[in-house]
């Protein structure tokens, strides 16, 4: 082949994949881990960073396999992202020990000056490992394109909640019950909304920042004023885990 121009560039498919046919069973996984249309991304690691550390020997064979277990999926995520932000990873390290291990060295490396913007970090283990979810579901169904048949996987069971006012499927960005913050810091996050239909815009802090209201905003968090989508969202959520918490129980009287 030629190109078309001087300024464009020929690329042989078939001597790329030769060169780099060590890695390309894992580049499915490795394409959904760093972000795709149905994952998030991580801040300044992109497919260049996740190519290098797939040459440097970390493998990601779980990902997109239906019948992996989970804690095998969520190891070899927690190592890959690790690497990708220059990060060893223990035995027992979990994301947010890399996380706080990440920041302490890059705190590290700053002038008293410099702030260190906190998007820049790894993800807490808790909103990882429901990224990993995602991933691994949207992996398993790359990987079924070939057979014409989708896997036997519950989309709602893989990081996503049926969001039934909007008939769409929404990311489960932390687990249910799950705080965002302590206590104390969520003092300081907090919105002073007081029009008829409060937070009901991104002119809501909260709304802005993708996240639930809580009982330190002027709305209370409260569902019958309050109209953050993200607060409705998580009260839904809730609602849903205690009903199958209720009919879990129901099911095991009847059985006594």
């Amino acid at each position: 082949m030629e190109p078309t121009s001087p300024e464009r560039t020929s690329v042989n498919i078939g001597d790329t994949v030769i060169k780099h046919q060590a890695i390309v069973p894992q580049l499915l996984a490795a394409h959904a881990l760093t972000g795709c249309d149905t994952v998030g991304c991580y801040l300044g690691i992109g497919k260049i960073k996740a190519v290098k550390v797939l040459k440097a020997g970390y493998k990601l064979d779980s990902i997109g396999q239906p019948e992996a277990q989970h804690e095998t999926i969520i190891r070899e995520a927690t190592q890959f992202i690790a690497a990708c932000y220059g990060e060893k990873v223990g035995p027992n390290d979990s994301m947010s020990d890399i996380r706080y291990r990440h920041w302490i060295s890059s705190m590290g490396r700053k002038s008293a000056a410099s702030v260190h913007q906190l998007k820049t970090l790894p993800p807490t283990s808790e909103a990882f490992v429901e990224n990993v979810k995602r991933a691994h579901f949207q992996a398993c169904i790359w990987r079924s394109a070939l057979t014409g048949e989708a896997p036997d996987m519950d989309p709602l069971e893989n990081g996503w909640v049926s969001d039934d006012d909007f008939g769409v499927l929404m990311p489960v960005t932390l687990p249910p019950q799950t705080e965002i913050a302590p206590a104390a810091v969520m003092k300081l996050i907090q919105c002073g909304c007081s029009s008829k239909t409060p937070c009901s815009t991104e002119r809501c802090g909260c709304v802005a920042g993708q996240m639930s209201c809580s009982a330190f905003c002027r709305c209370r968090a409260e569902i019958r004023t309050c109209r953050n989508r993200w607060t409705l969202l998580k009260q839904r959520i809730e609602d849903a885990n205690d009903s199958d918490e209720d009919e879990s129980n129901d099911e095991d009287d009847s059985d006594d």
